[in-house]
Parts: C-alpha cells; sequence; structure tokens
C-alpha cells in the first residue's frame, strides 16, 4: 500500500522540467556509446537490486500474472535508498529535501524515495547516466511527460529516439517498450505521433528498456527481456513473450508505442 504524500509534493514531482536548449546532434560514434552505455547502465541497476526477476505466467481461471522469481532487494531496503535518490537527482529533485532511510523506516514518513511511483526518474536516470542531454532526452518523472518530448524531438534533426507501432516493429536492445497502467485508454499510434498534446496532460504509462529480443519468425516463440524501475517494488527484469518478435498487446500490459533508439540494431519492419 502507498503511504499518505502530501500535495505539495506531488505537484512539485508533477511539474515539468524546463524546456532543453537545443544541443549539437550526436555523431555516429557518440550515439553507438550512448546506446551501449545505457544498456549497461540498465543491467548495473538491476544486479545492485539483486536481479529480481517477472515472468508472465497463467493462473488456473486462465488469467495472466506476474510471478516474481527470484525475488530480490525492495525499494523500502536501506541499500536501495542511496540508488532511489540517484534517480530522483535525475528530474530535479533536491537529494537533502528527502527524509533519512531510518526516520522513513520508523514512521516518520514526511518523504520517502519509494513514496511516488520512480519508474520514470529511473528510466531518467539511465539516459542521464549514458551521456543522452536534456535536449536528446527529456527528463520527467512522468513517462508521459518525456514520451510527448521525444515525440516532438523527432520532428527535429539528429533525434536519439523515435517512435514506431508495435505490430511493426520488433523491439531491439536499446529501445523503450510502453504501456499504459491504471486501465487508461491508449492513445492512437498515428494520432499519438502527430500530436502527443492533444492526448492531456497526463496519461497513466510506464516503460522499461530492452536488453534482449530473440523471438523472430524463425523462432515465434520467443521472449523479450525488458528493465525497468519501480516494477513490483525493485529495478525488475520482465521476461514477455512475443509474437515473431512483435509485442502482444494484452500480454504483460496495454503495449501501445515503441521508442526506437536509432543508433541500435532495430530497423522498421517494411
Amino acid at each position: 500500500m502507498r503511504r499518505f504524500i502530501p500535495f505539495t509534493l506531488v505537484l512539485l514531482l508533477g511539474a515539468c522540467v524546463a524546456a532543453p536548449r537545443p544541443t549539437p546532434p550526436l555523431t555516429a560514434e557518440q550515439g553507438r556509446a550512448a546506446w551501449a552505455k545505457s544498456i549497461e547502465i540498465a543491467l548495473g541497476e538491476w544486479q545492485r537490486f539483486g536481479g529480481q526477476v517477472v515472468h508472465l505466467r497463467t493462473d488456473a481461471e486462465g488469467n495472466e500474472v506476474n510471478a516474481i522469481d527470484p525475488v530480490r532487494r525492495w525499494e523500502d531496503a536501506r541499500d536501495a535508498y542511496e540508488p532511489l535518490i540517484r534517480y530522483w537527482t535525475a528530474v530535479g529533485e533536491n537529494p537533502a529535501s528527502f527524509d533519512s532511510w531510518r526516520d522513513c523506516s520508523s514512521g516518520w514518513r514526511r518523504k520517502c524515495p519509494w513514496q511516488l511511483p520512480w519508474s520514470a526518474a529511473f528510466i531518467s536516470y539511465v539516459m542521464q547516466a549514458a551521456g543522452l542531454s536534456t535536449y536528446d532526452f527529456p527528463p520527467s518523472a512522468e513517462h508521459w511527460e518525456y514520451l510527448k518530448g521525444l515525440i516532438k524531438r523527432a520532428r527535429r534533426p539528429g533525434p536519439v529516439f523515435v517512435a514506431e507501432p508495435i505490430d511493426r516493429y520488433a523491439p531491439a536492445p536499446g529501445d523503450l517498450i510502453c504501456k499504459t497502467r491504471a486501465g487508461a485508454d491508449a492513445p492512437p499510434f498515428d494520432e499519438l505521433v502527430a500530436d502527443p498534446d492533444r492526448f492531456g496532460g497526463s496519461l497513466p504509462m510506464h516503460c522499461d528498456l530492452v536488453i534482449a529480443n530473440d523471438g523472430s519468425g524463425a523462432r515465434p516463440d520467443g521472449r523479450i527481456e525488458a528493465i525497468g524501475g519501480n516494477v513490483l517494488n525493485s529495478v525488475s527484469k520482465s521476461i514477455l513473450p512475443t509474437a515473431a518478435g512483435l509485442l502482444e498487446r494484452g500480454r504483460g500490459g496495454q503495449w501501445f508505442v515503441i521508442l526506437r533508439n536509432v543508433f541500435g540494431a532495430g530497423a522498421p519492419v517494411s
């Protein structure tokens, strides 16, 4: 259960980061280095949390359920505190504004780094640590905000990420796969790319960083491995089924868009 959070804190973390200034497009060498670094950092943070893995399984009634195997370090553990502080710093939070782990764990919960969903802060940290400027990846405490920013950035020269539809593009390592949550409807892909602002200022959603995809036409039963923050209370690796390498909407979530890293190995399906 989530703890009570002061309304002023919600407003603070929901505020948009100031618009970044344009920077020169990355060279192929710089972009490739940042792509490789993002995967390396995500894997390192996953290992820092002990390597928790989330599997998609089916229960006796035929419903899809998430099963953690193995269970590892969770967000409110003592040695998870500092990593979470670093993630929040990437989206503009002052580390000194958080209560200590001791106060948080003893009941004096005024502001603890796990009180609000931190998955977007995690992705923002990974991209920032990989060397991407705020112009090429606008950090945000909300996935929806950086998604909109990346779609708009792709209209200008030298984008790092380009939106792709889930039914025509097989996600590759270094890409971001995104789904809605809390029962939210997914925006139609073409309309989203044409004008993301038309869908409002907020959309409950979540994105993970792909680290592997061995599905293909020759291997229709392959799987995608993706790392994300705040996935079942940890930095977790999720194992997802594929349809010949493609994400299946409704399998593991309502997937609706992939952010392809142009410096990675992925290419649109013709």
